[in-house]
């Protein structure tokens, strides 16, 4: 057949040379590559052969159903409309896709016509008809007029539509009553109009009437629809051991262990679709290609450097064996869009603009691509992707918050404030709301007005449901990021404005729940008084959980010049909470930090070595690495493991700019300047710091290059960089590289 197939391309492929203007080759080339399974190509030969001005009603409708398939809607109801325009008779199920397309594009009242025309219609029909379709289809339209009935407040209505779309499905039941897929509607259905008293007979009769092969799996699914796991897990157990042949379970009982809310279950589910992936389980061809998808987004969650690369590994996988998959190329991108390189998102950029060109593309792919040009400060690119999302009525809040967010950063001040009002509709989010008008206010320089914005949300009682003392905290919070938002003139004024507002409410949250008071010593620390901050954290250390505290406590001394007494203070309450808790990993991460402060660099290097060997640190090893590979290298010591360390660290993590950073500083101790030149290029270029332009002077002046160093230091202080930011075992280095340069 597929030899037949492939002759019939070659004579269409002459038939072309002949006539290019004739629609219908494109048209019998699309019916061919579907035939063949080549989706995304028969989209485009039909979509060719559209725009042609081929009227082939066989191939329209095929046409239609792809794309509905393939959950293109908005196109295959134009594809549907241009049939109806030709006369012909469309299936209900068109008819129905029409009419919801009419009320997304604001049509309210063309749609409901449409409905109850097809609502009557369909009453007649199902009357007299034994075909268990008529009624399924007439208590679905049912249940979408009971809905809009339920909209304009017509309650009374809407009930008896409801119970007329109960009675219509109970009739599909009756008909065909060895249907799993019915009894579940009619439990779906009973489940969300509150009737749920009726369910238990509905599923006893469901086990009496169903093939015996059916029960388990039909229940499995009626138990997950109202919400009872327990049961659901039981009989999709029961269902795998009863039907161990059926290709078809293994995705279904899959994807509901992927669904649930429990690391052990969830690890159950991954588990079989690694046996689908190796065929261990028998399963659909097709459903091998979806198990590698479902696999790698449930590996992308997991956030290592190991389990992305394994991720990548499944979609090309699934990408040698059709390399039209939009599907494999969307999770591709996405994997690679979120990688914190800039090599790997402009991988991602490239393919979210072939994503976009396919003719009504998928909104998210849209978005991603915005994100992505936003990042590259491609405003302009960015805000165009993101006009076709904005004309639609149903956007969603993320991606509108992104837009204004956007905005308010290339200054568009007005702009954002009216698609604010829109976001307040869609969002129902006051502290949202709040942030983001405050933003806007901040940025136009009315600090006071931002200020009064973020004082009435902590004011206003019926925030949400939100407790006050919460409300503070959210409030504190925002007034801190503004401060460091703050440009233009007066900007050191509105700074002092912002942190006083927020230092209050920091201080109203903890004075309600004292086991948070780590939030006000940290605050106080970076912004306030070290001494008070220190006081704070000594009255807080007998808490039932000392160890936030503690941390907190150590980080206090990282900024500036503790003195001897600070030191000790701080050693009694890490000393204290290592006695209670015992030597947790992040107690034992902060007594390395205190170890450096203190010049017991031995001590510190044990510490981290201790880190690295215990079995329970997996989650801190990245950390422990980066931190020992930084420290060995400051004090130009067993430079070759901090290489090594660093270089696990990278595959481990991948390329972050934090750990190339960090590489850059060992190739400087091994007197590699050049290769730390290049490991800075790209730290730089993903996130740059005043700390990286000072390492990179570093570089530069380790190369001979003292121009080059002055221009890198001076960035450095263009980002505000102060010696007290640097760890201590660094101050000395930075002020010889001052001293030279002077």
């Amino acid at each position: 057949e597929t030899e037949s197939l492939e002759q019939a391309i070659d004579h269409l492929a002459k038939a072309r040379l002949m006539r290019p203007e004739w629609a219908e080759v494109p048209m019998l080339l699309a019916m061919i590559q579907q035939q063949m399974g080549s989706p995304a190509s028969a989209l485009e030969s039909y979509r060719e052969a559209v725009r042609q001005g081929s009227r082939n009603v066989m191939g329209l409708g095929r046409f239609a159903d792809l794309l509905i398939r393939q959950n293109q809607r908005d196109e295959a109801t134009q594809v549907l409309a241009l049939m109806k325009e030709l006369n012909v008779k469309l299936s209900p199920e068109a008819e129905y896709l029409l009419a919801i397309h009419d009320f997304s594009e604001g049509k309210n009242e063309e749609g409901f016509a449409k409905l109850k025309a097809m609502a009557d219609d369909l009453r007649a029909r199902a009357a007299a008809s034994e075909d268990y379709r008529d009624s399924e289809r007439l208590s679905g339209i049912l249940r979408q007029l009971a809905a809009l009935a339920a909209q304009r407040k017509e309650e009374a209505e809407a009930r008896e539509l409801l119970d007329e779309a109960e009675a219509a499905i109970r009739r599909a039941v009756a008909l065909q009553p060895d249907n799993g897929r019915l009894w579940m509607l009619l439990v779906a259905l009973l489940n969300q109009t509150g009737r749920v008293a009726r369910v238990s007979d509905v599923l006893a009769e469901a086990q009496q009437k169903l093939p015996p092969a059916q029960v388990a799996i039909t229940l499995a699914q009626c138990y997950e629809i109202l919400g009872r796991t327990a049961e659901a897990e039981q009989q999709y157990d029961k269902a795998l051991t009863e039907s161990e042949g059926d290709k078809k379970l293994p995705r279904l009982v899959a994807t509901f262990f992927l669904r649930l809310d429990n690391s052990e279950k969830r690890a159950k589910g991954e588990a079989m679709l690694r046996e689908m992936i190796a065929g261990t389980r028998l399963v659909e061809e097709a459903d091998i290609a979806w198990a590698r998808r479902r696999l790698a987004l449930t590996l992308s969650q997991k956030g290592d450097h190991k389990s992305y690369l394994e991720a990548m590994k499944l979609v090309d996988a699934n990408l040698a064996d059709a390399s039209d998959s939009v599907a494999d190329k969307r999770i591709k991108a996405r994997l690679l869009a979120h990688r914190p390189n800039r090599a790997d998102r402009a991988a991602a950029r490239a393919i979210f603009e072939e994503l976009v060109r396919i003719p009504n593309p998928a909104p998210g792919d849209r978005y991603e691509l915005a994100r992505l040009l936003f990042v590259e400060k491609e405003w302009n690119e960015a805000s165009r992707q993101m006009q076709p999302l904005l004309a639609t009525e149903d956007i969603q809040p993320e991606w509108l918050d992104f837009h204004i967010r956007a905005q308010i950063r290339a200054g568009e001040f007005r702009d954002a404030e009216n698609n604010l009002k829109r976001y307040e509709r869609i969002a129902k989010d006051p502290f949202m709301v709040t942030i983001i008008l405050a933003r806007i206010q901040s940025g136009r320089g009315r600090h006071d007005l931002a200020i009064r914005t973020v004082k009435d949300y902590v004011d206003d009682a019926s925030s949400a449901g939100i407790p006050r003392p919460n409300r503070a905290l959210n409030a504190a919070r925002a007034l801190t990021n503004l401060a460091k938002h703050v440009t233009g003139p007066g900007r050191d004024a509105a700074i002092v404005q912002y942190l006083k507002q927020a230092e209050q409410y920091f201080r109203e949250f903890v004075e309600k729940d004292p086991s948070q008071s780590r939030l006000l010593i940290g605050f106080l620390g970076e912004h306030g008084d070290r001494e008070e901050a220190l006081r704070l954290a000594e009255g807080a250390a007998s808490a039932d959980s000392p160890q936030p505290v503690a941390i907190s406590a150590v980080a206090l001394l990282s900024r500036g010049d503790p003195s001897p007494d600070e030191v000790s203070r701080v050693e009694k309450i890490l000393d204290d909470a290592i006695k209670r808790q015992g030597e947790d990993i992040p107690l034992l991460l902060a007594l390395a930090e205190l170890r450096t402060i203190q010049k017991r660099y031995d001590d510190a290097e044990q510490c981290y070595r201790t880190v690295l060997a215990r079995e329970d640190a997996k989650q801190y090893e990245i950390i422990a690495l980066n931190n020992l590979a930084v420290f060995l290298a400051l004090r130009g010591q067993k430079l070759d493991d901090a290489k090594q360390m660093i270089d696990r660290a990278i595959e481990l993590a991948g390329s972050a700019a934090t750990l190339l950073d960090s590489r850059a500083t060992i190739h400087l101790a091994k007197g590699e300047w050049q290769k730390s030149l290049d490991d800075l290029t790209l730290a730089l270029a993903e996130e740059p710091t005043g700390i990286r332009y000072f390492h990179q002077g570093q570089a530069y002046m380790q190369g001979g290059l003292k121009a080059e160093a002055a221009a890198a230091m001076a960035t450095a202080d263009d980002y505000g960089l102060k010696v007290e930011q640097l760890q201590p075992l660094e101050r000395p280095a930075y002020r010889q590289l001052r001293e030279a340069l002077q």
